[in-house]
Formats: C-alpha cells, structure tokens, sequence
C-alpha cells in the first residue's frame, strides 16, 4: 500500500473551510492532499530515503526526488551520528547572544520580536485563526516548505541549458543568469522562513547558497565541514565522557603495590616453618 497523490485522502476542517469561502474544489483537494501528506510523514517511520520515494508516489512514479527524500528523511527519520559543525554553532550561539542582547530575557514583549519570529509563535502556540491545526503539524509543513525551496534552489541549474537552446545571440550566459536569479530567490525565501522560525543554521546554509555562481560549492564546503566537526565533536565528548571524574579519582581507594607479592612470601614463609616443625616432631620419636 502506498500513499497516492491522486487517491483518496480524508477531509480537513481546513479544506472545507477553504472550499466555503472560495467554492473551489481543486482548492479544497489540494489542502486536504497537503495535510494528508503532512501527517503521514509524521505517523509512519522510513528506514531511508529510497522507502520515501517508493511510498509517495503520483502516477505510478516517485513524488520526490532524490536530493528532497534524503533531505526529508535527514530531517524527520534519520539518526544523526555526530554533533553539529562549528560553524553552525557559531552561528547558533552568536544569533542567540544577538537576541538576547536586542531583545532582553524576555523577547515574548517585544512587538518587533514577534513579528520577526511569527512562525515560531505559530510552531509553539499555533495560529489563532486556525485553532483546529495541531502545532506539530504546523512545525512539519514549514520544514517541508523550507526543505523544498533549499532543494529547488540546489537542483535550479537544470533550468539554464533550456535556457540556452533558445535561438538568441549569449542566450547560455542569459540562462546562466536567469538560473541565479531565480536560486538567489528560492534560498533568500527559503533563508526568511528560517530565521523567522528561529533555525539560525538553516538560515545560514540557505544564505551561503544564494550567492552568486559559487554559492553551492560554499554550500557544500559547509556541509562537509558539519559532518566532520560533528563526528569529531562526538569523539571527543566519548571520550572524555569515559575518563573518570577527579572526584573518582579523589575517593578511589590508593593501588596496593606488591601486595600480592607479599602475601605469596608470607604463605611461602609460615609453608616452611610448619614443615620444619613437622620433621623435628617426627625426628624425636
């Protein structure tokens, strides 16, 4: 049983509320679809991305691409071996210490701070209007939306050779530039979404990828060094988490130095004496 993009999906009170104020079907069809999706992505488990691809179909085919399921499964399913770079806790732990410092320890009060952050009022409290919407599926449709554009915005390149069959003088430097633009847009979306959900590190990777021309080999340079960072970091946290504390050491009762040793001469010692008293009993009878 797989779950099909043009199969049956349940009734949302969302959809039906869209439907009463547009009277459009395909309107209707579309919110319940994208629930559906939604909330099967968080009740099934996937062992890895290929078994995202072969579940989610549309005509027969795989609803996602490669590059979306792995992202998708990295992100809801998969469990990270490793910590995480330290780039991206820099940029964690500055974008917090910035907060704090603008707005206090209590950010809630301020009005620029909650405009700013919306989504994460939405993903912690809900959305007022919308009170029927559960807050983990709210949390779960922005990270697909988020992961969708940084996915479109990596996979943009394909556009620009179309773009060149055109039969107009540059027309391949006019597709190259038409293709930056357009995955300067997506990760600059994708980037806004981000931070106002206050995930700072995607913020940044989607930022690192709207630059032009050399933005996805940062990108990638980035990522690799999260993965190795992080490894290292959970290395080193194992081992030091392994070494006893100074207050074992501090009540760990001291080494006996050659204490078997001398128990075994002690017992070699008495041994003899017994015999010796044996032989000079039995010598005077």
């Amino acid at each position: 049983m797989v779950w099909s993009y043009e199969g049956f999906h349940p009734q949302y009170r969302a959809g039906q509320i869209v439907y009463k104020h547009t009277k459009n079907t395909e309107y209707r069809d579309a919110v319940n679809r994208a629930l559906d999706l939604v909330e099967t992505l968080i009740k099934k488990t996937f062992s890895n991305a290929e078994e995202i691809r072969n579940y989610f179909v549309s005509n027969g085919e795989p609803l996602f691409s490669r590059g979306m399921a792995e992202r998708l499964y990295s992100k809801f399913y998969a469990k990270r071996g490793g910590g995480e770079g330290v780039v991206s806790d820099l940029v964690t732990n500055t974008s917090e210490g910035l907060l704090s410092l603008l707005f206090g320890s209590n950010p809630q009060e301020s009005s620029v701070h909650n405009v700013l952050f919306f989504l994460k009022e939405f993903e912690t409290n809900g959305i007022p209007y919308l009170p029927f919407i559960p807050t983990a599926l709210i949390s779960s449709s922005i990270e697909i939306v988020v992961e969708f554009l940084l996915n479109a915005a990596t996979d943009i390149e394909v556009l620009e050779p179309w773009v060149g069959l055109i039969p107009i003088p540059e027309s391949g430097a006019i597709g190259g530039l038409i293709g930056e633009i357009i995955k300067a847009i997506l990760a600059f979306l994708a980037a806004a979404i981000a931070m106002s959900r206050q995930d700072f590190e995607t913020s940044f990777e989607a930022l690192l990828l709207s630059i032009p021309f050399a933005g996805l080999m940062i990108q990638r340079a980035y990522k690799s060094e999260e993965k190795i960072t992080g490894k290292l970091k959970t290395k080193l946290t194992e081992t030091l988490n392994s070494l006893p504390s100074l207050q074992q050491l501090v009540t760990a009762p001291p080494p006996k130095l050659f204490g078997g040793r001398r128990k075994t001469l002690r017992k070699k010692f008495k041994h003899r004496l017994r015999n010796k008293h044996k032989w000079k009993t039995v010598r005077r009878q």
